[in-house]
C-alpha cells in the first residue's frame, strides 16, 4: 500500500498536546506535523470540508454548502464533479474507502467503497434522519463485500437501541446536559461504532488488496461535542483509544506512506484547525506548519502522479520530500516507521 490515510472527525490540535495518543504523537515527530486549516463558517463541518478535501474544490464548486445533516439535497456533490478517487482510478491507482463523507450513493471504483455520514444505514426499529427523504443507490462496493459489513453503521447514532430512544439524538442530549446515565450510555455506543469501523477496515484491507486506503473514524468528533460534560479521564481514555486503533491500522497495512486528518477541531462546536500528520519516504521529516485544506487533493494526487495543474490549489511540496529518495533513506524511514507502530 502506498498510502494509508485515516481520518479523524472533529480532532482538534490542540488534543495532540493534551491528551494521551502515543502513536500520533510520535507520528507528528517523525514526518509532519500541521494545522489544517479548513473552511470558515458556515462551513465549518465535515459535509463541506469532506467534499473539499476529496475534490480539491471550494463549496461553490463542489456544491456542498451546507453543515446541516437533515436536509439530504445539501450534502451531495454536483453531478459530474470529480473526486480524487476517481481520478487516481483513471491513473490505474486501486483505492479502498471505508466511512470516507458523502461517498453515499457509491461510485463504484477499482477497489472498494463503504460509505459513510451521512448515508441512509437502516436500524431496525430506529428513527432514521433521513427516512422522508427519497435516496437511492448501494450503499458499498462491490456488493460481495456485503459479507464482511456485519453490524458496521456509518455513525455513532445507529447503535443507540430504537426500544430505548426511538430519537437517535436523545442520549447525546442528555449526556451534554450532565446525565451520568446518558454519557454512561452514549459512551458504550461510541466505542463500539469505533471498534466497528476498524473491524470492517481491517477485513477488507486483508481481501482487497489497494494502493490507497481511506477510512474515516467519526467518533472524536462527537467527544468534542460532549464538551466538559465527559470530563478530562473519560476523554483521554476515548482518545488513547483512538490512537490505539489508528496504530493497528498502520501495522495492519504497513503503507509506505501515512497520512492522518481531522476534517475541523470540535470543543462543544466545530473549530476551524485541524490536525495533519503524515510519514514516510514521501514527506519531508520533522516539518511542521499549516496547510489549506484545498492543498490535501493535489498532495495526494501528487503522490501518485496525478495532480493536474489546474487545480485551485498546488500540493504542499513544502511538507514532501525532494528529489528521489534512495533504497537506504527509505529502509530507514520505513525502520523508524515501524518502531513507531509498534512500540508502546
Amino acid at each position: 500500500m502506498k498510502l494509508l490515510l485515516v481520518g479523524l472527525d472533529g480532532l482538534s490540535f490542540s488534543a495532540l498536546e493534551e491528551y494521551d495518543m502515543p502513536f500520533l504523537q510520535a507520528m507528528s515527530e517523525q514526518g509532519v506535523r500541521a494545522k489544517h486549516v479548513t473552511l470558515g463558517d458556515p462551513y465549518t463541518g465535515t459535509g463541506p470540508v469532506g467534499a473539499s478535501i476529496q475534490t480539491g474544490l471550494p463549496p461553490a464548486e463542489h456544491g456542498v454548502m451546507e453543515r446541516k445533516v437533515e436536509t439530504w439535497q445539501t450534502l451531495a456533490l454536483k453531478p459530474n464533479v470529480k473526486t480524487i478517487w476517481r481520478m487516481l482510478n483513471e491513473k490505474g491507482v486501486r483505492c479502498g474507502l471505508v466511512n470516507f463523507p458523502l461517498t453515499y450513493p457509491v461510485d463504484p471504483l477499482e477497489g472498494f467503497v463503504v460509505c459513510g455520514f451521512p448515508a441512509p444505514w437502516e436500524h431496525k426499529g430506529a428513527v432514521n434522519p433521513w427516512a422522508n427523504v427519497d435516496l437511492g443507490g448501494p450503499l458499498f462496493w462491490p456488493e460481495e463485500i456485503g459479507r464482511h459489513i456485519g453490524t458496521f453503521r456509518s455513525a455513532w447514532m445507529y447503535y443507540v437501541r430504537p426500544e430505548e430512544f426511538a430519537d437517535t439524538h436523545v442520549p447525546h442530549r442528555r449526556a451534554v446536559a450532565g446525565d451520568p446515565e446518558a454519557l454512561r450510555y452514549m459512551m458504550a455506543k461510541l466505542y463500539r461504532s469505533l471498534h466497528e469501523t476498524a473491524r470492517l477496515t481491517f477485513r477488507l484491507m486483508r481481501e482487497y488488496p489497494v494502493d490507497l486506503l481511506a477510512a474515516v473514524l467519526v467518533e472524536p468528533d462527537t467527544i468534542g461535542h460532549l464538551g466538559p460534560a465527559l470530563g478530562r479521564d473519560r476523554r483521554n481514555a476515548f482518545l488513547r483509544e483512538v490512537d490505539d486503533t489508528v496504530r493497528e491500522m498502520f501495522v495492519e497495512a504497513d503503507p509506505e506512506n501515512m497520512v492522518v486528518l481531522s476534517d475541523h477541531g470540535c470543543w462543544v462546536t466545530h473549530e476551524r484547525e485541524a490536525v495533519f500528520l503524515a510519514a514516510g519516504p514521501a514527506f519531508a521529516s520533522g516539518r511542521s506548519g499549516s496547510i489549506d485544506v484545498l492543498e490535501v487533493a493535489p498532495t495526494v494526487l501528487y503522490l501518485f502522479g496525478a495532480y493536474a495543474p489546474q487545480m485551485a490549489k498546488e500540493p504542499a511540496h513544502r511538507f514532501l520530500a525532494s528529489g528521489q529518495v534512495d533504497e537506504s533513506e527509505k529502509q530507514k524511514v520505513s525502520e523508524r516507521l515501524r518502531a513507531m507502530g509498534y512500540s508502546e
